[in-house]
């Protein structure tokens, strides 16, 4: 389970993989369909504009925090760093 997303409801992995981004470029795609970079992007953004209480804030942390995404994330930065330095 990860936050809570509205009221004390938590959501599970899979109800945040399916919660459509509701702005931007990604537009209506679910979350699992929006590129890892970006998502780990637009929550730090959030963060910055305390934007953290947000529905599509708690569903993308919910969603990065899973293991195998997180992974996945990792080796997505670490990609993306040795293209920058080389």
């Amino acid at each position: 389970m990860c936050a809570t997303i509205q009221g004390d409801k938590k959501v599970t992995f899979k109800e945040a993989s399916i919660f459509a981004m509701p702005f931007g470029k990604h537009k209506g795609k679910p979350l699992y369909q929006v590129p890892l970079d970006y998502m780990d992007w637009l929550v730090g953004k959030m963060e910055e504009g305390k934007q953290a209480n947000t529905r599509t804030y708690k569903a993308m942390v919910c969603y990065l925090q899973d293991p195998a995404v997180s992974k996945e994330l990792d080796e997505v930065l670490m990609e993306r760093r040795g293209r920058e330095e080389g």
